[in-house]
């Protein structure tokens, strides 16, 4: 019997490509349909979304195009452990010592640096990725094997709760969508990049712009280091390679930033440059 890793990359066309990609979405949490059938927007969508969180075997960030070739394929049978962690001692940038930008880093930086991660890998779930989740969501899920949700955004829900003792948006939102469209009503600034560019906003990637409708999925983490020119970003984000990750990402692939401390972007001068990380620029959503 041929080994079914070792099968090309599926294409649409491909009844059984299509089956196996759903299989291994299903297994990493990022599918929850029926496994047989065409392709269609929802397999987009998590096709997308997966991309967004996971490297390929050259390190670098997987392009979030939905189109399922080699090196995505390769991330399909690497979802976690060695291939997708990263090993360094990030920091936050001096500046911002003492402010509420800081502490939230802080506490960010602390998780990553517990190495938290899903158990087991794919299941959105583990002992210390469940206390991300509101006990309300917990409580649906029946025993600690039960497939958890999508926790970027908890995980941000989560850090800010901790580090402020309140989220400047309000409930505890699971939702990247909502997220971005509560903190917008709230009159928390938020923009594109440029000059308001400073550690301690959120990103928020979407396929499409938010503003024309509500997007499917959409990723969120926090902005750690800033380049020089302010072109690159090092971020601390959760449900990335399923474990708390520092990455590095290019700010023309972010789709939106969020300023939830009220101060007006960066009214700190605050260390610019950034600190070796894995490249995860190119799942851009604009």
């Amino acid at each position: 019997m041929a080994d079914p890793f070792l099968a090309p990359p599926p294409n649409k066309n491909s009844p059984a490509g299509i089956t196996q990609l759903k299989e291994l979405l299903a297994e990493q949490g990022y599918w929850k349909y029926d496994i047989t059938g065409t392709w269609g927007t929802r397999l987009t969508h998590a096709v997308t979304y997966f991309q967004q969180t996971h490297i390929g075997e050259d390190g670098k960030q997987l392009k979030g195009d939905a189109k399922v070739g080699d090196k995505t394929w390769w991330a399909l049978r690497n979802p976690h452990g060695a291939p997708q962690r990263s090993n360094l001692a990030p920091s936050i940038p001096q500046g911002l010592l003492g402010t509420e930008r800081a502490v939230v880093l802080a506490k960010a930086l602390a998780e990553h640096a517990k190495g938290v991660k899903e158990v087991p890998g794919g299941s959105n779930r583990g002992p210390e990725v469940d206390k991300y989740f509101p006990s309300w969501l917990l409580k649906k899920w029946p025993t600690k094997t039960t497939k958890g949700e999508a926790w970027c955004a908890f995980f941000v829900n989560w850090v800010v709760t901790q580090a402020l003792g309140s989220r400047p948006w309000g409930g505890y939102i699971g939702s990247c969508y909502t997220l971005w469209k509560t903190s917008r009503s709230k009159g928390l600034p938020i923009y594109s990049g440029g000059a308001n560019l400073c550690p301690g906003d959120a990103f928020l990637l979407f396929k499409t712009d938010p503003d024309k409708g509500r997007p499917k999925g959409g990723h969120i983490g926090l902005v750690l280091r800033v380049s020089e020119d302010g072109s690159q970003i090092n971020t601390v984000e959760g449900n990335c390679g399923n474990r708390v990750a520092v990455k590095l990402r290019s700010t023309s692939d972010i789709s939106r930033f969020v300023n939830f401390y009220g101060d007006k972007g960066h009214s700190v001068d605050f260390e610019r440059g950034l600190v070796d990380a894995t490249d995860v620029s190119g799942s851009g959503t604009r």
